[in-house]
């Protein structure tokens, strides 16, 4: 968020945060480095699927099932089962449904997590362009690639996911029409 704040001085950004110490340390970084044009909220992020079309962009870092901390401890793998993963995946599409909805036709959704698996990371975005195939489409991080995966061991980095999509039109009602009697 800071440094989205330095990058672009003369926006507005509504920075979401739902976990409450994480929340306090980002007001503080942001006021400690005088940005004055950032909105801290702390929603669940799923709440912003109410606020049709309102972002010219939206990142959506997104809760992960920590896999990037088996290298720290074994806590990650300890507790990893399918049916977290399953919990989790459900929970990053909910919030990546809020972003379709929430970003402008013609503006970009990014799509992050810091873990390993597919279920958390291209199924996620292979259900939503099957969902809202007329909506988004995939906006390549390269000219050989759809996704950017970096892995520790190769990229001297954490594991790190990121996927760009493009909002090309506006989310369809997905309700089905009522019956008349």
């Amino acid at each position: 968020t800071t440094q989205l704040a330095e990058y672009y001085p003369n926006s507005l950004i509504v920075a979401n945060e739902i976990d409450k110490t994480r929340h306090k340390g980002l007001i503080l970084n942001i006021n400690r480095i005088g940005t004055t044009g950032t909105v801290v909220t702390q929603y669940d992020g799923r709440f912003f699927k109410q606020t049709p079309e309102m972002f010219d962009k939206v990142l959506l870092d997104a809760p992960c099932s920590w896999e990037w901390t088996a290298y720290k401890t074994d806590g990650a793998i300890k507790y990893w089962n399918i049916k977290n993963i399953k919990r989790i995946a459900k929970l990053q599409f909910g919030l990546l449904e809020a972003a379709i909805h929430s970003c402008k036709v013609g503006g970009d959704i990014v799509y992050s997590t810091c873990t390993l698996n597919t279920l958390e990371n291209e199924k996620i975005i292979e259900k939503a362009l099957k969902k809202y195939p007329d909506t988004i489409q995939i906006d390549p991080i390269s000219s050989t690639n759809d996704f950017q995966r970096n892995w520790p061991h190769r990229d001297q980095t954490g594991w790190f996911f990121v996927a760009k999509l493009q909002k090309t039109s506006s989310v369809k009602n997905q309700r089905k029409p009522q019956e008349t009697r």
